[in-house]
């Protein structure tokens, strides 16, 4: 797997990196500093599986630069990396095209998870509230209740396997962490769904992240 990361912020694309490599030890990353840099290493690397923005780097111009690298590499995935103003730009961004809005706050595992959302054909959306109510270019968002009134709907067990399940880990891998069957995962599983209002994995992810749960917590070592 191929990834571009394109910052003026040295640190921020080798800790990126890293990260990712420890999540993929065969991901292999391009570095930019600027978009007029990041379109002519698109040139050299053809065959990305995703591209990775800063709205702020020079060059950019906010949602122009977004365009003009979906004008170049159309069939590629363009997420944005956001500082504080992820809130002004999502929804315009989802227009543009965006596969993603990534604020810089996310956490590790975060990351990971919206990369892994993103590759696997979805939008990440790190709040919905960002968004206009209605439709966006295909998002629809709807009201569902307040995150903490979702989300206290688990109980500590099913917290547990969904912060797993957000990491991107198997039924097996969770079974293993947590000590538990497999089948006792797909039972947890399956009365998390229900409580979240999805029908699979995917869709489980999106919602935990749209609710803002806290993809690094602690699994737990509480009983079945």
């Amino acid at each position: 797997m191929r990834l571009l990361i394109a910052d003026d912020h040295d640190l921020l694309r080798e800790a990126i990196e890293l990260l990712l490599q420890r999540w993929n030890p065969q991901v292999q990353v391009v570095h930019a500093r600027s978009l007029p840099e990041a379109l002519a290493k698109t040139a050299e690397n053809p065959e990305l599986d995703l591209i990775l923005l800063d709205v702020a780097m020079p060059g950019m111009n906010q949602l122009a630069g977004l365009q003009a690298m979906k004008q170049h590499l159309p069939a590629v995935p363009v997420a944005l990396i956001t500082g504080g103003d992820g809130p002004g730009i999502a929804g315009a961004a989802f227009n543009a095209g965006a596969a993603g809005v990534i604020p810089k706050a996310i956490s590790g595992k975060g990351l990971v998870a919206a990369i892994q959302l993103i590759l696997s054909g979805e939008r990440y959306i790190p709040d919905p509230r960002l968004l206009d109510p209605g439709h966006v270019n295909g998002i629809v968002h709807r009201e569902v209740g307040t995150p903490e009134s979702d989300m206290d709907k688990l109980t500590d067990r099913e917290h547990g396997v969904l912060a797993l399940l957000t990491s991107g880990v198997s039924n097996k891998e969770i079974a293993r962490e947590l000590e538990i069957e497999v089948v006792t995962v797909a039972v947890h599983l399956s009365r998390i769904y229900r409580k979240l209002g999805v029908v699979n994995r995917t869709q489980a992810v999106r919602k935990a992240m749209e609710l803002g749960m806290a993809l690094d917590l602690d699994p737990g070592t509480s009983t079945e």
